[in-house]
């Protein structure tokens, strides 16, 4: 059984802890999403974002032309102010 003590809940204020208990099941459900990098979040928007548009390009249905590609490229913002998923 593991344990997960966040650092803040909306119990705090009273001096109580908050043990949220993860069954085994629950278990076997988040190793599908862990990465290597132990001190990034386990579900970052960001990378969400990314893997849409990506399994979206990769399961498009009609081909991508190439005035439609470089129309993209000229309307394309070279750095936004706002990153994905933020």
């Amino acid at each position: 059984m593991w344990l997960y003590r966040p650092d803040q809940h909306k119990t705090a204020w009273r001096g109580k802890p908050r043990v949220i208990s993860i069954s085994p099941r629950a278990q076997a459900l988040l190793r599908e999403f862990f990465i290597p990098d132990i001190e990034d979040y386990l579900f970052n928007p960001r990378r969400a974002v990314e893997e849409l548009h990506a399994n979206r390009s990769a399961n498009r249905k009609t081909p991508k032309y190439p005035s439609h590609m470089k129309r993209t490229a000229a309307v394309r913002v070279p750095s936004p102010k706002r990153a994905a998923g933020i």
